[in-house]
């Protein structure tokens, strides 16, 4: 007898599913045979799942693998295939797969902020799925870091899961201004890739303008004078 599968190799997501095609045939003729057992185990150094075939034809066979149903975490699998039947050589075949962690990306609009002492802004973060662009939700981590005088802090900037993105509220009340402040965000799911986002906020002083009614004045001694002074 032969047996073949379609992949010796496979790697997959975590979450997603794959089959691979085996088939068991008598070397003599090439005709597929009807195994009296065709089965499967996966298996690592710590884990190990089994069961059975999908038989679709005479002598072919479906191996089907799905990282949710089957609980394979991220990591590198064996897989031993075997197929034997009365009088027939048994065939043993051996498969290694690999389930990676769901690639991720993520992003802000905008990417940086600035905004005068005071005032108060918004800006939108995603975490998203690589493959499929699907949203992710999770708890993301938030560090502040006051990159003028290399100090952390915990107020001026928050965030907030919304439908479909996340809400980043910037009150620049509570932060310095003339600072320039790096928001680091780390976005992390079991599973899956993390992934990190820096934004930068700038913090300017309230502009202003300052004028006089003269910028000359020339007065007798004795008398007196009043210069009016605006503040804007």
């Amino acid at each position: 007898t032969t047996a073949t599968a379609s992949k010796t190799t496979e790697s997959i997501e975590w979450g997603l599913s794959t089959s691979i095609r085996i088939t068991y045939n008598d070397s003599r003729t090439g005709v597929g045979v009807e195994a009296d057992t065709a089965t499967f185990t996966i298996q690592n150094e710590t884990w190990t799942c089994s069961g059975n075939l999908v038989s679709i034809d005479s002598g072919v066979y479906r191996l089907d693998i799905d990282t949710i149903t089957q609980g394979l975490i991220p990591g590198t699998y064996t897989i031993v295939v075997e197929l034997s039947k009365a009088h027939y050589v048994s065939q043993t075949l051996v498969i290694t797969l690999t389930v990676t962690e769901v690639k991720t990306y993520a992003y802000a609009q905008p990417a940086n902020v600035t905004l005068y002492w005071g005032e108060k802004t918004e800006a939108r973060a995603y975490y998203i799925r690589s493959r499929d662009s699907a949203f992710l939700e999770t708890t993301p981590s938030l560090t502040i870091l006051d990159t003028t005088n290399n100090t952390q802090v915990s107020v001026g900037v928050t965030i907030i899961l919304e439908a479909e993105y996340y809400r980043i509220l910037v009150d620049a009340t509570k932060l310095s201004d003339g600072h320039i402040y790096a928001v680091t965000i780390i976005f992390q799911k079991a599973y899956h890739e993390t992934a990190t986002i820096t934004m930068y906020i700038r913090v300017l002083s309230i502009p202003t303008t300052a004028t006089a009614s003269k910028t000359t004045e020339s007065i007798e001694w004795g008398l007196s004078t009043s210069i009016r002074i605006t503040y804007n």
